[in-house]
């Protein structure tokens, strides 16, 4: 009955989750038809604080991330397509994974851990990686492994779940 925008400027992302300071984080397309363009922006990993303006207007029509009105990804990941994203503080996996977020990447079939800092009154991810992937990532064929979404039971593991439009 009250509905109030709290981030703005996104693509299309799917999914977000908070943190343990309670902040929320998400992870957001990229324009597929602009791949090889000056104005292609990759898949990335975003912080969003209460009144974020992440840049997206429609199509190429988006800010470049050095506005100062409009907020910076975390980490660019590249090409991809997001779909799942949640954090590992439920995991039984080694400390570093449980501070960690954990966003699907449907196209290539992974799931990438992102490993975020606090610095100041915001974030930076000090790192990214492949957690889970195919074993050809970029070379083989699609289809087999593509991840759409993943969540952390009360046990501690993680569960995801795959399947794609071609399967």
């Amino acid at each position: 009955k009250d509905p109030y925008l709290f981030a703005g400027g996104m693509r299309n992302a799917l999914h977000f989750d908070w943190n343990a300071d309670g902040e929320v984080f998400s992870f957001d397309s990229d324009m597929e038809p602009e791949f090889g363009v000056p104005w292609y922006r990759p898949v990335r990993v975003f912080w969003l604080p209460s009144g974020a303006d992440l840049g997206y207007r429609g199509n190429s029509g988006k800010y470049p991330t050095w506005y100062e009105d409009s907020l910076p990804p975390l980490v660019e990941i590249g090409l991809g397509s997001p779909v799942g994203v949640t954090f590992g503080y439920r995991t039984a996996f080694p400390a570093k994974y449980q501070k960690a977020l954990f966003v699907a990447d449907n196209n290539y079939g992974r799931i990438i851990a992102v490993h975020l800092k606090a610095v100041g009154s915001g974030y930076v991810a000090s790192s990214w990686e492949n957690f889970i992937w195919p074993k050809s990532l970029y070379g083989g064929p699609r289809g087999s492994h593509n991840v759409t979404d993943m969540i952390v039971s009360r046990d501690g593991t993680l569960y995801y779940v795959i399947g794609s439009r071609r399967a």
